[in-house]
């Protein structure tokens, strides 16, 4: 191989590399409006209620309320309560003592969590950041955070991924989804799930859970036996979406090149997350390292494509047939449970087959 050729190669490898690595640095694909993923992580088919959780929509009520549905909730022996709610200040002085006091009272007898910090979702940091509720009802209630990663700026508040835990000086904190879990399944641990952020695998809206209106609980004077030794949720939640606090996108909901709304509310995503911990229904990712190594395939076959045939029309063509070649490819592994970051691999085989046609030897105009 001639030193021309040898200096062309790497010129091509080096050009593509640090395209890709510009690319995917200040426009990170995991918070593009679109994903690949986005067409196989909505749910397919309507799946049979998960029972072992349920969702009380707390909308509408005062802190004097929410603390008598509490009570009216811990004497039904849930496994565990998760408050998805924020108590940023305090406001009338009765009503928050109230409040205070039935937190304090319930978590002395049953697991109780409430928020008390989350993360930077914007940029996404190894650990929660921000306080939100304050110190006066953090007191007694287990801590846990909020994290769902998503970027507002360049692809909306659609949720992908979640951060299940994070470690501290104090042990490991765990999110919303991991403390309702973990009273579930003794097994769960962060051994299980050494990565801490995981793609998100949805099992569908509130009618894939039990959902129970907290007005109608309070009006109610006998409680549904169904929560006994669940996990309960206390959150916003509505079917005909009248809150727009804590609402999200997902990619259930996600058209390509149309306008979309929010479809999911916060607490159905932390149901969803737990439901998935708990059947240990996660995706399977495949290792990065595989997905890049494609991407050099690619630049190789184009490469050699435009050094030997020398048309434009043919690297052209060359490069179309791999993008349906690893679409395919992804399809496939997809439909198996796998978690496949196509975005690197696409975006490779585009940056690759520009530079091989301004690299190639010999170069023609491009419609020669």
């Amino acid at each position: 191989m001639r030193v021309s050729t040898l200096s062309r190669w790497f010129w091509r490898f080096s050009i593509t590399g640090l395209l890709l690595y510009a690319a995917l640095t200040f426009l990170p694909p995991a918070y593009w409006p679109w994903k690949w993923m986005d067409f196989f992580q909505r749910p397919r088919e309507p799946l049979i209620s998960d029972t072992n959780f349920v969702i009380i929509d707390v909308g509408q009520l005062s802190r004097s309320q929410i603390a008598l549905l509490l009570r009216k909730v811990a004497t039904q022996k849930p496994r565990s309560i998760v408050l998805d709610l924020y108590f940023r200040d305090r406001r009338d002085p009765a009503e928050d003592s109230l409040l205070r006091e039935t937190l304090c009272q319930v978590a002395s007898e049953m697991p109780l969590y409430l928020p008390a910090d989350i993360g930077d979702a914007t940029t996404p940091s190894p650990r929660p950041a921000m306080h939100v509720s304050d110190s006066f009802f953090t007191e007694c209630p287990r801590k846990a955070f909020a994290n769902l990663l998503y970027q507002e700026r360049l692809g909306g508040r659609i949720v992908r991924y979640a951060r299940l835990y994070h470690r501290s000086a104090r042990g490991v904190e765990p999110s919303l989804a991991w403390a309702a879990v973990q009273h579930l399944d003794s097994t769960l641990s962060p051994a299980t799930f050494p990565a801490s952020r995981y793609p998100i695998r949805y099992r569908g809206n509130i009618s894939c859970f039990y959902f129970l209106s907290g007005k109608d609980l309070l009006q109610d004077t006998l409680m549904p036996p169904i929560l006994l030794q669940k996990a309960v949720f206390l959150g916003l939640a509505d079917l005909f979406y009248q809150y727009n606090e804590d609402l999200f996108f997902t990619p259930a909901g996600v058209r390509l090149f149309a306008h979309t709304a929010p479809d999911m509310y916060g607490v159905l995503i932390h149901a969803n997350i737990a439901s998935m911990l708990y059947h240990h229904a996660l995706w399977k990712e495949l290792p990065p390292l595989l997905l890049y190594l494609l991407g050099g395939v690619g630049l190789i076959l184009m490469g050699l494509v435009a050094d030997n045939v020398r048309r434009y029309v043919w690297v052209r063509l060359t490069q179309l047939g791999l993008f349906l070649l690893f679409g395919a490819l992804f399809t496939y592994l997809a439909e198996q449970g796998y978690w496949i970051e196509a975005e690197e691999t696409f975006l490779a085989l585009l940056i690759s087959g520009e530079v091989c046609l301004f690299t190639a030897s010999g170069r023609k105009p491009p419609l020669a």
